[in-house]
């Protein structure tokens, strides 16, 4: 068997799209790299290209009054000339008269999503 060929495949924009190694011999491909730019991931029942996500963050990091009233975070999509930029909030409310316990246990259980959902878009899922 002859050494296996890396060839460098293209997108339709001509940029660079993933690189496969081909045997030399059959022309099968051996491997393929996945295009991250395609890879498709789910976040919260969500389905995402992971190209299209540029941030993920806590649902009240940018705001300076009425904390702790919503937990959760939003995910920013880029979008492209199909798709404008979106972004995507997942949570829930917590009430005015919740404890401290309640609203460390709703804050906590959407980080922890938060965390899965970064993981996920960062390709390195626990």
């Amino acid at each position: 068997m002859n050494k296996p060929k890396v060839i460098e495949k293209f997108a339709d924009n001509g940029e660079h799209s993933h690189w496969e190694l081909i045997d030399s011999d059959t022309g099968i491909v051996l491997w393929s790299e996945m295009s991250p730019e395609e890879e498709i991931i789910e976040i919260e029942g969500y389905k995402f290209r992971r190209g299209d996500i540029y941030d993920i963050y806590e649902c009240e990091r940018d705001k300076r009054m009425f904390l702790n009233r919503e937990a959760g975070f939003i995910v920013k999509t880029s979008g492209d000339k199909n798709h404008k930029p979106q972004g995507f909030r997942f949570g829930e409310p917590i009430s005015y008269e919740s404890t401290s316990y309640d609203i460390y246990e709703k804050k906590d259980k959407w980080e922890q999503r938060m965390n899965k959902a970064i993981d996920l878009w960062k390709n390195s899922p626990k």
